[in-house]
């Protein structure tokens, strides 16, 4: 498992979702990502949020 990313705990994202055309749609998601149950899995999405 060479290069995985690791989340030792927990951790929370948040998620906003705009539409592309410019209206004034909006949503909003708060997510818990689980560094016990499964820390390659929440370290590599932990990674890939910008």
């Amino acid at each position: 498992m060479c290069g995985n990313s690791r989340l030792a705990g927990r951790g929370t994202v948040e998620i906003t979702i705009e539409k592309s055309d410019g209206s004034t749609f909006q949503a909003e998601a708060e997510v818990d990502i689980d560094g016990y149950s499964a820390p390659v899995t929440a370290g590599n999405s932990a990674k890939l949020v910008r």
